[in-house]
């Protein structure tokens, strides 16, 4: 799919189920190797959480952009690490980019993810910028939230979703 369908498709209104981001993250590497040629390493930290209330075509796609992004940063040479863990009523994922920072000449950018995930706006040469702005739209759609930091020299994604209430 083109990467501005991908971004229309990312506002639509879909059907949610329950969800396990577990199930879907071992898949993602995969998608990557098929999608951009790549020599990241990818570590997995996955703890047992429940189940968010999400469409799972949306979240693959979430979870694939989230990962290019960070294979992209770091020129598809870098390490990856992802991780799930729970966190009061919420299932938190980082994907953590340990291969290199982006270059960029203000190193403030990462601190600006409103500019960052606006739709096509990119720090890339010749990227389209839709890549954040699907998976801002995609948290949107499912009460999520996402953040990108820096820390110790690492990028950081970090997207909480919900946990299904258990009532």
């Amino acid at each position: 799919m083109e990467r501005t369908t991908l971004y229309r498709y990312s506002m639509k209104k879909t059907d949610k189920k329950p969800v396990n981001i577990n199930d879907i993250m071992y898949e993602v590497p995969d998608i990557i190797d098929d999608v951009i040629d790549n020599t990241c390493t990818f570590t997995f930290c996955l703890d047992n959480i429940p189940d968010i209330l999400i469409n799972p075509d949306q979240l693959k796609t979430l979870l694939t952009e989230a990962v290019q992004n960070a294979c992209e940063a770091s020129d598809c040479t870098g390490e990856i690490t992802l991780i799930t863990r729970k966190s009061n009523n919420y299932v938190i994922t980082e994907i953590i980019n340990n291969g290199g920072l982006p270059s960029h000449d203000d190193s403030s950018y990462l601190s600006d993810y409103i500019k960052l995930s606006r739709p096509f706006y990119s720090t890339k040469s010749g990227h389209i910028g839709v890549g954040l702005s699907i998976i801002h739209q995609i948290c949107l759609s499912s009460n999520g939230y996402a953040r990108l930091t820096e820390s110790d020299g690492k990028t950081i994604l970090c997207i909480r979703f919900p946990i299904i209430s258990e009532n």
